[in-house]
């Protein structure tokens, strides 16, 4: 069993770096005792007065090895009795102690203000006026008619709902530089804002810009050159902001009959969608298309087609897919925290179905975290049926995507949390439930943040090939392409 922790723990009293604990307790048995025929043992004794405490021999991969924690209740030796894997160079693990059958991983988290969707440093003054004059034609897209009927694809749709998200996100930033106020645009100190964040004063800032960022003497070089570029408006991004908001919120929509439906698969507990027969009789880009999906339940092409949608219906790229619709659904919460709360179920519902953090028995309806592997580190995008039945397992060809999609969890729990926060503060009689929901999306952040960085770290050990002081090329010399196209069970493929 693996027990991924999420509450944070200061590692040497640095408030930059936080880090959480990833379980494994092992069921261990005793392989010299073995039971035959008549119910009577060989090779060993089931006398209660001559048990021994068994010490718990395992094969570590690298990255265990690093992190495997050492205490008082658990002497954990590394042998030199190694063997090279697919995985890298793995070792066998002595434990003894009274937690012997235990293992604890301290995972170092990736910075603690990547649950935001803004830079870390501002634009460099060179680019900002193409930067702006991109934006400025961005924000004049609007989404096409059949996203606004939930009349697509789950994957496709979803790219295009994030990349509108993140076209918001861009010009905000440049908003904010653009101010005349010299105070809209800040550098602040990292340990400061920490501990301001810690207070849960909660709110939702998009009228502030912050930057971590140290090399501040740029700054007012970038502002006045925002100030020169852009020509946008605050009206603008708002009109953005509403047309993404409709095509997000649609797909729970129960009025809405055009769309592809989502169904609960009670087999395997999940949030699968009914696929779209799609009919159209003109052009998407015209507000007057009628373009829609012409089925309905129980008739779904991707239920039958493993190849339909990706094979969305088969569980294949979930986090890929759902990933994209949680991160335009937390960009437009930032901008409207009522619609935030109201949404907040329909988005759970994404995200229990590929990262749920809900133990079994707290959560009867989705498994915790479907995607991940925790012993590797990294996920899994195929589902229970590989579209080309590969003898070599399970895979995942974009490390990126999957990032992203854990990423997307994380700042959509952060999000909420301040929302919910903002709430609590100013609570009154019919705003109990806001305090458990407060919980929950603290608890999506958290796990959000360790998934996305082991499966960070995971990119970097299997699907990036480098080597360098302190980090060893799991794959042998013959492999001498940069990276790893698809990564299976036992092959790696430039494809």
């Amino acid at each position: 069993k693996n027990h991924p922790a999420h509450n944070n723990n200061n590692n040497n009293n640095n408030d930059e770096t936080e880090t959480a604990m990833i379980r494994f307790d092992w069921n261990a048995k005793d392989s010299t005792t073995t039971t035959g025929a008549g119910g009577g043992s060989n090779g060993g004794s089931d006398n209660s007065s001559n048990k021994k405490k068994k010490k718990l021999l395992m094969y570590a991969l690298p990255h265990h090895q690093k992190q495997l924690v050492v205490d008082d209740d658990n002497d954990i030796v590394v042998t030199n009795i190694c063997v090279p894997t697919f995985h890298g160079k793995t070792c066998l693990i002595e434990s003894t102690g009274s937690s012997s059958n235990v293992w604890n991983l301290r995972q170092r988290l990736l910075s603690v203000y990547s649950t935001s969707p803004n830079a870390k440093r501002p634009p460099s003054v060179d680019y900002i006026p193409a930067l702006a004059s991109s934006i400025q034609k961005d924000l004049k897209y609007r989404l096409p008619s059949n996203l606004h009927r939930g009349a697509a694809d789950t994957y496709f749709s979803g790219k295009i709902l994030a990349r509108q998200a993140r076209t918001i996100v861009l010009a905000e930033e440049l908003l904010q530089l653009s101010a005349s106020s010299s105070s809209a645009a800040s550098v602040v100190d990292k340990k400061k804002k920490k501990k301001d964040d810690d207070k849960n004063t909660g709110g939702v800032v998009v009228s502030e810009y912050d930057y971590n960022y140290e090399e501040t003497e740029h700054l007012s070089e970038i502002r006045a050159a925002a100030r020169k570029s852009v020509s946008f408006t605050r009206s603008s991004v708002d009109k953005v902001v509403n047309d993404l908001k409709s095509c997000v919120q649609v797909w729970f929509d129960p009025h809405q009959h055009d769309k592809a439906d989502y169904v609960y698969d009670e087999s395997w507990g999940g949030l699968v969608n009914c696929g779209c027969t799609y009919y159209s009789s003109n052009d998407d880009d015209d507000e007057s298309s009628t373009g829609h999906c012409n089925n309905t339940y129980p008739n779904c092409p991707a239920l039958t087609d493993v190849n339909e949608d990706f094979g969305n219906g088969y569980y294949n790229d979930h986090h890929f897919h759902y990933g994209y619709h949680v991160y335009a659904a937390a960009i437009v919460a930032q901008y409207d925290p009522e619609w935030g709360k109201a949404h907040f179920p329909h988005m759970l519902l994404y995200i229990r179905d590929y990262a749920n953090p809900f133990s079994s028995s707290s959560d009867k309806f989705f498994p915790p975290y479907r995607q991940k592997d925790w012993w590797l580190g990294s996920s899994w995008a195929s589902g229970i049926v590989s579209a080309e039945n590969s003898p070599h397992g399970r895979n995942q060809e974009s490390s990126s995507e999957a990032i992203a999609a854990y990423e997307s969890m994380a700042l959509f729990g952060k999000v909420m949390k301040d929302i919910f926060a903002n709430n609590n503060n100013n609570k009154n009689e019919d705003d109990d439930d806001y305090e458990e929901a407060y919980e929950t999306a603290k608890l999506i952040e958290d796990a959000g943040n360790l998934l996305m960085t082991t499966e960070v770290e995971a990119a970097r050990r299997y699907w990036h090939v480098w080597s360098s002081p302190d980090h060893n090329n799991a794959y042998p010399s013959k492999y001498d392409k940069p990276v790893v196209g698809m990564l299976y069970e036992t092959m790696a493929s430039f494809q």
